[in-house]
């Protein structure tokens, strides 16, 4: 008589109240693209070689939300000659047979059926399942919240055991059948148990295996968490640094404050204590919005907006910023452009702004001697204009093994008066902007001798101008300006010392709408005030002011 090798059981029942259950033991249990080459390395680890093992195995699941539909289902499997191997059955599933009571009804229908009970309580003891259920090798506990690794290995390792318990009730049979028959194939059953009991001597051994690599998972998993509770203790130091950096500027903003309430002298000390309440408030400004971008950089929703604005003038009043910062410092300071220049460009002028105060500011920060020059290189394709941006300095560079670093956030290098000039997170987010643009920031630096930065991007562009590189402006056609009615510019000058740009950008919009020949004025209202140009505005404004007699 012949013995064959019988095929693995993989059908499991699931029977748990709970749908988020299912989809858990479905994500765990069923194959799929994004891990199946993880279930077929652990199914090897278990059970031998992959060879062994077929990769095309996988368990076929069925789910019920209550006992009576999960023992109707072991009827319907039982009456297809398709029976379950395993199931697993929920503690408590209201207002139902609870997980006990189901696991006897089961079992009356179907003695072999595999069952692990999925339970975070302790409704019955174990006494008291015992004397329930009796006592059976076909149950197991599986406490909640289970391990992915523990669910796959039970639903192995009892499907296998379904099958041997298939097989040996096979053999008991065909022994029952004939003793005759038995006597003859006596030596092939000794053989074929020998076999079994080798198969399940590997199987445990290679349990024992698992249950070891699971100890150093854990110690891993140990490991990562100190890991994490360090990272939090940065983060915490990060955090009081920040408050340092705040406070300080605030402090000085409260101590020109209480000066200027103290003295009746609105001179020349007056116009300074005004200056420092005015650089402070800008610093708090600058560290606060680098903040929200960087909260919106790690949670991905930092978008960048388009609009139409005058290239050359963000170029020039950059510039004429730093210029300005730069002879403060006694250093030299200077433009190198192209011999043509885009008009006016679509793009976010706003982020791309941000990029360069934060280079040029950068530059002259860290140069305590020599020369700082900005650098705008254009090329053109059609509509579209291929720009570099390049900040080359004389200051202290950057050491080789910073380099990949310092675009990390909250770098700084291993000098406190470096330290405490800023909270590090300005090349970070410059980085994330310009990859927005379709750029890459670079930069090359020999320690001792300086730093270049250096980015590309395409934007199209409106129309384009020569440069007179004699004195370094930018020379454009000029369009006479239609400014509106006397009320509407004083209305204008009024937001403009108040520093109210919202109501500027909403007075521009009615100009637009009520007078198309004023457009021009309107946007160049809007431009200006898209890019934080304040006092350009103001001085904008006041020219058509006086020549109205306001």
């Amino acid at each position: 008589m012949q013995f064959n090798k019988p095929t693995t059981n993989h059908r499991i029942l699931v029977i748990d109240d709970n749908a988020a259950i299912h989809e858990d033991f479905r994500k765990i249990l069923t194959k799929t693209k994004s891990f199946s080459g993880n279930l077929i390395d652990m199914e090897a680890a278990i059970f031998g070689s992959v060879s062994q093992i077929s990769k095309d195995t996988y368990f076929e699941l069925n789910y019920a939300f209550q006992g009576r539909d999960g023992l109707n289902l072991v009827k319907q499997a039982l009456a297809e000659a398709r029976p379950y191997a395993l199931a697993f059955v929920d503690g408590r599933m209201p207002p139902g047979w609870d997980g006990i009571e189901t696991i006897s009804y089961l079992w009356k229908e179907y003695p072999d059926l595999q069952v692990v009970l999925c339970t975070a309580y302790t409704d019955y003891s174990w006494d008291d399942i015992q004397r329930v259920l009796g006592e059976s090798d076909n149950f197991l506990i599986l406490k909640k919240p289970f391990d992915n690794v523990e669910v796959l290995q039970l639903a192995h390792a009892l499907t296998r055991k379904w099958e041997l318990n298939r097989l040996k009730n096979e053999l008991i049979s065909t022994l029952k059948l004939s003793e005759s028959e038995l006597c003859k194939h006596k030596d092939h059953l000794e053989e074929m148990v020998d076999q079994r009991t080798r198969d399940l001597t590997e199987v445990n051994q290679r349990l024992q295996n698992e249950i070891l690599q699971r100890i150093k998972i854990e110690e891993e998993l140990r490991n990562a968490k100190e890991a994490i509770e360090s990272s939090d203790r940065a983060k915490t130091t990060f955090i009081a640094h920040m408050g340092h950096e705040l406070r300080t500027p605030l402090n000085s903003i409260l101590g020109a404050v209480q000066s200027i309430k103290k003295t009746t002298d609105f001179s020349s000390k007056l116009l300074s204590l005004l200056s420092i309440i005015h650089q402070n408030s800008e610093k708090l400004l600058v560290m606060t919005d680098d903040l929200m971008d960087l909260i919106k950089i790690e949670s991905g929703k930092l978008k960048l907006e388009s609009h139409v604005f005058s290239f050359p003038d963000m170029v020039n009043h950059i510039g004429e910023i730093y210029k300005r910062e730069a002879e403060i410092k006694q250093l030299l300071f200077r433009y190198e452009f192209s011999e043509w220049m885009p008009k006016e460009v679509t793009g976010d002028a706003k982020r791309l702004a941000t990029v360069l105060h934060k280079l040029l500011n950068n530059a002259l920060k860290f140069t305590s001697n020599g020369s700082v020059i900005f650098r705008v290189l254009n090329s053109k394709s059609n509509t579209l204009a291929k720009i570099c941006f390049e900040i080359e300095d004389t200051g202290k560079g950057i050491h080789p093994l910073h380099i990949e670093e310092i675009f990390k956030p909250f770098h700084h290098e291993d000098n406190q008066k470096i330290y405490a000039e800023g909270i590090g997170i300005g090349l970070s987010i410059s980085q994330c902007i310009i990859r927005l643009m379709g750029g890459e920031l670079h930069v090359s630096s020999k320690p001792g001798k300086g730093t270049r930065f250096w980015f590309e991007i395409v934007i199209p562009f409106i129309g384009e101008i020569q440069i007179n590189h004699t004195c370094n402006i930018l020379q454009e056609n000029r369009t006479v300006i239609l400014p509106p009615e006397p009320e509407v510019i004083e209305r204008l000058y009024k937001a403009a010392i108040a520093g109210d740009l919202e109501d500027i950008e909403t007075i521009a919009e009615e100009i637009k709408n009520t007078d198309t020949g004023k457009a021009l004025f309107a946007e160049k209202l809007q431009q200006m005030s898209y890019n934080f140009m304040i006092e350009q505005l103001q001085d904008f404004i006041q020219q058509y002011r006086i020549s109205d007699n306001f």
